[in-house]
């Protein structure tokens, strides 16, 4: 048998493994390159799109600390599709081969993206966190063994791909937020597995195989029907909420309320968002009060009212009217028309109260309760569009608390931004139980929160006026000894010793919140006066408290005891106090550790096992080292286990930088959100350019990713210790400035990191050219891990270290490849 029917028989071979064929480069025609970096676009645009899904999909379904664990295991399958790939040994002989192998992949991406979404959504009454990660993790695993192939197979256009898969990233990180808004979570995670298999027949004509194109194009077709049919008819909506719960699932309020036969709640308006899920819950036995949940929990009422504030006086005796109650008793020209019962409020006010804000408006009821105290001015900054979207949608039912009075300003921007950019002097600055339950899309967030940082109480106090207050409802004691110990700190800075600043502070709660345990703190208020409570006022607020059946905690001079007793008389130290309860954290939060709901000593659980667990599979990363024996490299060349600790660096390096600079410009731009898009866009970008210029490397890549990898180094150390010097003199440009500048200061970093991966790879298929998918998926598991400890090092010493780790890292990368010759 001759050569040629050899080759013949080779090709023909159906199915199975592939034959053992020479490493060698594989010729691919200018069309046929377009092709494979199209679908190379597509995939990496789909799957950015797909984590950031995910993660609004899950926040829904269960809460944030859960969601973090499930995301993060998911996008570990991409390095698992890798080393799977690599264990494999796929290598397709020719290029049209390649293509149809790239093909398949495609579309098991694509029926994975679909399918996945609705096992995720149809079995929402599982206990096991690990089903819900085994399933998210699929389309990651697909995902992870078609990049890497396409690595592999054509890696002398490495920088190229490189280029198509970061630019689809960035595409991707607007084009989410587009569909969110557009379709909502569901159809836009159904979306993705037409756009794949879309992917998948541009390669399947590529491989000029009809049965390619063809199965390719029927995929595409019964997607597009599954998409299109879910748009139309919203089958799978109703999962999110079903009656039964888990217990993993139960503990959404939403789902509570809705189980609950005596509310007979019903959802009458649904709005998604990057942020959020938005839902208003109608109940028949409350019909003048509608309530509105944030990814099905975080409730927040919202009340009828027509103009009329007699039919609300009910509101008179819940909590979060104190703040404008007492001190003022004449009567006071009222914003709205008058009405029989405005004699009647005259007694309910707050101090002069011509100027208010309001942080985390959102239902509108603390607006509402401002307005009935005669606010001349009020400003309600809510940070989600899509909560004052939903308000305005009802605003015959609540009297256009938000878009109907002159006096009433509304804001929507994170509140730390809004107050660190505004010029206003304030009465009153409440903060209604203001707290960040939605998770962000990229690494770890874990509930970060600048509202309650040390900096930013000082930053509340430079806005209020002489006698103003700042007054905070949280949820329970722990919160509440946390805002203490905070105020005392930042007071104590100032110079105020602890019982002087104590005089500043007064702490009450609902008596109808503590039951029959009357030790038992809930919802409390705390109040932070910038001068320090007087007697007089002492006094008026023991009255005013318990003319509405309030119980005080501490008022200065007028009820001090037990632990702020201790306080004042100086029998402990605030330090103390925080020494003493070792079980809880009580450490004031910073703009560099903004984590105030952490009050776990030092790292919390949840994130102690996902490194755990993740530590337990990355030993199989390790597999292909043993597979293989290696012979000896070329002087000067790198030996394999350089390149595994370059790679495992590239991961963790890019992610620790990545996660600390989303957090560090959160404040500079205004919105979560708004900063993950801007962030990513411009550093994926901005890296793709840098892969495509390292394409134009012909000579010495050693020494030229080693010089990257210094640039690197030294502008994440010198950003480390001036980013925040730099965004603080330019907090004052309008919104689109300060975008425009964040992607200035982004574009060099990212330009620079975007050479090494590309570069490393083709040194690598120089020395070990079978090794590109174990190195793919060494990086993506790090990638996990570096997204993981950036967080873990945030809340041990804060994000300034974390970024200063991954300069460190990359500084090794060029201290070890500075000597190398290839």
């Amino acid at each position: 048998m001759g050569k040629k029917s050899q080759k013949k028989k080779r090709e023909k071979m159906p199915g199975g493994k592939l034959p053992a064929v020479p490493l060698k480069e594989i010729s691919l025609t200018r069309g046929k390159l377009t092709l494979i970096l199209s679908a190379t676009f597509i995939v990496s645009l789909s799957l950015l799109m797909f984590e950031v899904l995910l993660t609004r999909i899950f926040s829904v379904i269960i809460y944030y600390h859960s969601v973090f664990m499930i995301v993060s295991a998911a996008i570990f399958g991409l390095g698992l599709g890798a080393i799977t790939l690599r264990v494999l040994g796929l290598r397709p002989p020719s290029a049209k081969r390649s293509l149809r192998v790239a093909s398949l992949l495609c579309l098991l991406l694509a029926f994975s993206l679909s399918f996945s979404t609705i096992f995720l959504l149809k079995i929402p009454n599982t206990d096991s966190l690990i089903l819900y990660g085994f399933i998210a993790l699929i389309p990651f695993f697909f995902g992870g063994m078609f990049l890497s192939f396409i690595l592999e197979r054509f890696t002398w256009e490495t920088s190229k791909i490189y280029f198509a898969d970061l630019t689809g990233g960035a595409l991707g990180t607007l084009l989410v937020l587009l569909l969110l808004q557009l379709w909502g979570g569901i159809n836009s995670a159904l979306f993705l597995g037409v756009l794949v298999s879309l992917a998948g027949l541009i390669l399947g004509l590529g491989s000029e195989k009809k049965v390619y194109s063809r199965g390719a194009l029927v995929s595409l077709i019964l997607l597009s029907f599954l998409f299109g049919w879910h748009l139309k008819s919203g089958f799978l909506d109703a999962s999110l909420f079903e009656k039964k719960a888990s217990k993993v699932t139960s503990e959404k309020t939403i789902r509570r309320l809705l189980d609950d036969r005596s509310s007979q709640g019903k959802i009458v308006y649904t709005t998604w968002n990057a942020f959020a899920r938005i839902d208003v819950v109608d109940e028949k036995n409350r019909p003048l009060q509608k309530t509105i949940f944030t990814d099905g929990g975080a409730g927040t009422s919202m009340f009828k009212f027509d103009g009329d504030f007699g039919k609300v006086s009910y509101l008179d005796y819940r909590l979060q009217f104190f703040p404008f109650y007492f001190g003022k008793k004449e009567k006071v020209e009222t914003p709205v028309p008058e009405s029989e019962s405005a004699d009647k409020l005259s007694p309910f006010y707050f101090g002069k109260n011509e100027k208010v804000l309001i942080i985390g408006s959102g239902g509108g009821v603390d607006v509402l309760n401002a307005l009935r105290a005669g606010v001349k001015e009020i400003t309600a900054v809510e940070i989600n569009p899509a909560m004052v979207k939903a308000v305005n949608k009802f605003s015959e039912f609540n009297g256009g608390i938000y878009n109907k009075y002159d006096n009433i300003k509304v804001v929507v921007e994170e509140g730390r931004s809004f107050i660190k950019r505004t010029k206003e002097k304030y009465d009153l600055i409440f903060l209604p139980l203001v707290f960040t339950t939605a998770a962000e899309t990229i690494g770890f967030s874990l509930a970060e929160n600048y509202v309650f940082t040390k900096e930013a109480f000082q930053d509340y106090l430079d806005r209020l006026r002489e006698n103003g207050r700042l007054v905070i409802m949280v949820h329970g004691e722990p919160e509440l000894l946390k805002l203490l110990i905070t105020s005392l700190s930042v007071l104590g800075e100032a110079g105020k010793d602890t019982p002087t600043a104590l005089k500043h502070i007064a702490m009450l709660q609902n008596s109808a919140m503590m039951g029959k345990n009357e030790s038992m703190v809930m919802f409390p208020l705390f109040i932070l006066k910038k001068s320090e409570f007087t007697p007089d006022e002492g006094a008026e607020m023991r009255g005013a408290i318990t003319a509405l059946q309030f119980t005080p905690l501490f008022i200065p001079y007028s009820f001090e005891k037990g632990l702020l007793l201790s306080l004042m008389e100086g029998k402990m130290s605030p330090e103390k106090l925080v020494s003493e309860m070792k079980d809880v954290n009580l450490q004031p939060a910073t703009d560099d550790r903004p984590f105030f709901y952490n009050f776990s000593p030092g790292i919390p659980d949840r994130l102690k096992s996902l490194l755990l667990v993740l530590s337990y599979f990355t030993p199989l990363f390790l597999l292909p080292l043993f597979l293989k024996k290696r012979g000896k490299v070329k002087a000067g060349h790198p030996k394999i286990y350089h390149f595994l600790f370059y790679f495992a660096s590239l991961g963790a390096g890019f992610m620790l930088i990545e996660i600390s600079l989303i957090q560090k410009f959160i404040l500079f731009l205004g919105e979560p959100t708004l900063t993950f898009s801007v962030i990513l866009f411009a550093l994926f970008l901005s890296a793709g350019l840098g892969s495509l210029t390292s394409h134009y490397f012909r000579e010495k890549l050693s020494r030229r990713v080693s010089l990257a990898t210094l640039g690197i180094a030294v502008l994440a150390i010198t950003y480390a210790f001036l980013i925040s010097p730099i965004m603080d003199n330019f907090l004052s440009l309008p919104l689109l400035g300060r975008s425009l500048l964040t992607m200035v200061l982004i574009f060099p970093l990212g330009f620079l990191m975007g050479i090494p991966f590309p570069a490393g790879l083709r040194i690598l298929k120089k020395v070990f050219p079978e090794e590109v998918p174990w190195m793919y998926g060494v990086n993506g598991i790090t990638s996990v891990l570096g997204s993981a400890g950036a967080v873990a090092l945030a809340m041990l010493f804060g994000f300034t270290w974390s970024l200063l780790l991954g300069g460190v890292i990359y500084s090794w990368i060029f201290w070890r490849f500075r000597s190398f010759s290839i």
